[in-house]
């Protein structure tokens, strides 16, 4: 799960650069663990195509982020969550003047296109909040049986070798949060 926060447009050309940087995130994510499924989530600032607001100036530099974004969804194999069950309206930003219609779908949820979406909904509350709640459902299979008040690994897991090699390798060398050496090396060959 990788929760993000899009800057807004127009804020020292930032939200260009962001996406960027997300995706080369993404990219040392799944080169470190091939395999791996993401959820993308979070208050992206910009919307996707004109089903996604009503009243709202679209700048050029929204249309460069949408082209940029839609590279790196193509890239990572990302749906959107919600339009996979509904192609209109769940604008999740709304002006919290009553007189005023503008609304937006600004908060979206992404899944690998592997995943298994169940349901994704809206619940619309502009008087509390100026977003709105997006939730989604996904059905998780990945061989863990929930016990009461606890998870267990189904032990069968380990009879793989190369599985158990895995586990041995991540529990010498685990994940790095911070100053990530592949994000580091993809940033610099971008830049030469």
């Amino acid at each position: 799960f990788v929760n993000i926060y899009v800057p807004n447009i127009g804020v020292d050309n930032q939200a260009l650069p962001f996406i960027v940087d997300t995706d080369l995130y993404l990219v040392s994510l799944v080169t470190k663990f091939p395999g791996t499924k993401i959820v993308l989530l979070g208050d992206f600032n910009f919307t996707i195509d004109k089903d996604d607001y009503i009243i709202r100036r679209v700048t050029n530099e929204e249309i460069g982020l949408r082209e940029t974004f839609e590279n790196l969804r193509s890239v990572h194999d990302l749906v959107d969550s919600y339009r996979c069950h509904k192609k209109t309206a769940g604008f999740t930003w709304g002006h919290r003047n009553a007189l005023i219609t503008r609304r937006s779908r600004i908060d979206r949820i992404y899944c690998s296109s592997n995943m298994k979406l169940l349901s994704s909904k809206v619940t619309l509350d502009f008087d509390k909040s100026d977003h709105s709640l997006l939730s989604t459902q996904v059905e998780f299979n990945t061989g863990m049986i929930r016990g009461p008040g606890l998870y267990r690994l189904d032990m069968t897991v380990l009879e793989n070798k190369e599985t158990k090699d895995k586990i041995e390798k991540l529990k010498k060398d685990p994940i790095k949060r911070e100053g990530d050496e592949l994000i580091n090396s993809l940033k610099e060959k971008l830049n030469h």
